[in-house]
């Protein structure tokens, strides 16, 4: 018997794995790349200095945003919610 509706995980599915995620997963690699070499062990890699590369990454402007710090971005939406 099928049902008549799909569980929100089938319908997400297509969109999750949509060709347009590929750009963001790519150019987000890309920064991290600038700090670790491709064949890095990230088990090897203290938490501290992830943390590091998060804050530097997320401290940095964005042209598309006005020159605007991610975290600011994401602060103001946080608190708009």
């Amino acid at each position: 018997m099928q049902k008549p509706w799909l569980p929100l995980s089938e319908t997400l599915k297509p969109i999750l794995s949509a060709s347009l995620l590929r750009g963001l997963n790519e150019h987000t690699n890309g920064l991290i790349r600038r700090f670790y070499l491709k064949a890095t062990d990230f088990s090897q890699v203290s938490h501290r200095k992830i943390a590091e590369l998060e804050y530097t990454l997320n401290t940095r402007g964005q042209k598309s945003w006005a020159i605007a710090l991610p975290i600011k971005v994401f602060l103001t939406h946080l608190l708009a919610a």
